[in-house]
């Protein structure tokens, strides 16, 4: 579900039930892919009863740039275009800590 209409700009603000129906849930995970550190991004399920540490910014700002280096991995490439087209919750575990911690 996007958040989205092909052609239209949005006009209002959107509700928190809204966005809650569009947020998808990814898991990352540090790999190594030709000796070079990576975030590898997995599926899971819904979760509930999380802490959500909220990283907004304009597109090309480095959101998600900054959510891989914290996962192991390393920066996006620069693009003009969104990484994310809907609200995403990315759960990851900073090397080093005990818990998971979803951004």
């Amino acid at each position: 579900k996007s958040l989205y209409k092909k052609g239209k700009e949005s006009d209002g603000c959107l509700s928190p039930e809204q966005v809650a129906s569009c947020v998808k849930f990814r898991k990352l995970r540090r790999v190594l892919e030709d000796d070079l550190p990576i975030a590898m991004q997995e599926p899971c399920p819904e979760t509930h009863g999380l802490k959500v540490n909220l990283i907004g910014g304009p597109t090309g700002a480095g959101k998600t740039s900054l959510i891989n280096i914290l996962a192991g991995g390393m920066e996006a490439e620069a693009k003009h275009q969104s990484d994310t087209k809907c609200p995403t919750v990315h759960i990851l575990r900073i090397e080093g800590g005990g818990e998971d911690i979803a951004m």
